[in-house]
């Protein structure tokens, strides 16, 4: 792709989105070759959308992934991972709402499931993560807890006890989550399983733990988020 071509795009697809036309902005992207769309959606991806208004950036990143889920799915997420960390964007912005609803269903379980791994590695509190897992339906406690497992983060083990809590009756899944922790290796997963042996009284769970909680702080782990990273870290 050449860069004046390049510059030609910036300049068609900038002029719809000041616009707010993101439905000329599809028809103009069904029209280009496809070496074109491919260089139309790193840009839309990229820098050209930066001085877009929180909602107005939602309404695009949610008009475009409806409309080309393959293409626009990680694209879109991705750059909403960036303005999240940036302080440009929030993922319980009243806009993203419009995103959640209309995520709903069976035919969109891909696509949420692709979103939910861009986007929860860059959640900083439980709370924005559990509104993640609430809104774009994990159907399953084991398909939560397959999210979490692959989230490495503080908040993250910390949603994992607070899930696996209200699952406290089945064992084996108990069992499996620790024993998944202790495979994924890493020294807050360890830290993480060893927890889950002392919370869950999980005897039968092998190997070498470190964590010395004593019973007095064992209650309060799943509803104190600072004295679990404290405890785990």
């Amino acid at each position: 792709m050449q860069p004046k071509y390049s510059h030609t795009l910036a300049v068609r697809m900038g002029e719809y989105i000041q616009n707010g036309d993101y439905e000329g902005l599809t028809v103009f992207l069904e029209q280009l070759t496809n070496s074109a769309f491919r260089t139309a959606c790193i840009m839309l991806g990229g820098e050209l959308p930066d001085k877009l208004d929180r909602d107005a950036f939602w309404q695009l990143a949610t008009h475009l992934m409806l409309w080309h889920p393959k293409a626009f799915v990680v694209t879109m997420g991705k750059a909403v991972v960036r303005r999240v960390k940036a302080g440009k964007l929030a993922f319980d912005d009243a806009a993203a709402e419009t995103l959640y609803q209309q995520m709903e269903g069976p035919q969109h379980i891909i696509d949420r499931d692709k979103l939910l791994r861009e986007w929860l590695p860059a959640c900083t509190d439980p709370g924005t993560m559990e509104l993640l897992l609430s809104r774009l339906e994990t159907s399953t406690v084991q398909r939560q807890v397959d999210f979490l497992l692959y989230t490495v983060s503080l908040p993250a083990a910390y949603v994992l006890l607070r899930t696996l809590r209200m699952e406290e009756h089945d064992r084996q899944l108990l069992l499996s989550t620790a024993r998944q922790l202790m495979r994924r290796g890493d020294s807050l997963a360890f830290n993480t399983a060893s927890l889950l042996r002392t919370y869950f009284d999980l005897n039968e769970l092998r190997g070498t733990f470190s964590l010395n909680i004593p019973p007095y702080a064992l209650s309060r782990l799943d509803t104190d988020y600072e004295a679990f990273c404290r405890t785990v870290s």
